[in-house]
């Protein structure tokens, strides 16, 4: 399992995939033990790195925008907590009004992070 401090929130990583194959993380609620919100997002027409090269161990995800929380303060989240490589932003992409910034997890993380469909 994958617990940290949000904010003032614990939560738990949870781990899927979307249904073209790639990673999603969902933050869980430890209190309530609901899903409260998408750590990640797909967009679809983003390409990563890794799916060009056709590395199928790639952890690469576009972090999401996060309800009451500054995005500048998600990414640092991630790297002050050592969830993603050093210095791996791995691209930006625009959606509507937002930008979304690729990053890669670490993957011995991903492979601590219970499945979604454990819980």
């Amino acid at each position: 399992m994958v617990k940290k401090e949000f904010g003032n929130l614990n939560v738990e990583l949870v781990k899927g995939n979307y249904t073209n194959g790639r990673l999603a993380i969902n933050m869980l609620d430890c209190a309530t033990k609901e899903i409260m919100c998408s750590l990640t997002v797909n967009i679809p027409e983003a390409m990563f790195f890794g799916e060009v090269l056709e590395d199928t161990n790639t952890n690469e995800a576009l972090v999401n925008h996060i309800d009451g929380f500054d995005y500048v303060f998600i990414l640092q989240w991630l790297e002050d907590n050592n969830l993603i490589e050093d210095n791996t932003f791995v691209g930006e992409i625009q959606s509507g009004f937002n930008f979304y910034k690729g990053v890669e997890f670490k993957s011995n993380v991903i492979s601590n992070m219970r499945s979604i469909d454990e819980y």
